[in-house]
């Protein structure tokens, strides 16, 4: 599951650290870490439907891409170089 959603975990660690590096900035004198109720973003809505369907059409256009390097052949016309 880590590998299927990796985007979504990656997007979620960067907002989460984007967050914590500005209310250091913000509070320079206090220690972030011993605050026990910081409220920093630790959730992400997910669809396991969306996700697969995503990764489908990408493996798709991967596919296709693959296919006209091989054949010689232009993707956006269809016709031979």
């Amino acid at each position: 599951m880590f590998r299927l959603f990796r985007p979504q975990i990656v997007e979620l660690l960067n907002i989460h650290d984007a967050v914590v590096a500005d209310r250091q900035k913000e509070h320079s004198d206090e220690d972030l870490f011993e605050d026990r109720n910081p409220a920093l973003p630790s959730r992400a809505e997910i669809s396991p439907d969306e996700q697969i369907h995503t990764i489908k059409t990408a493996l798709e256009v991967r596919i296709n891409e693959t296919w006209f390097q091989m054949t010689g052949m232009a993707a956006s016309h269809g016709r031979h170089r």
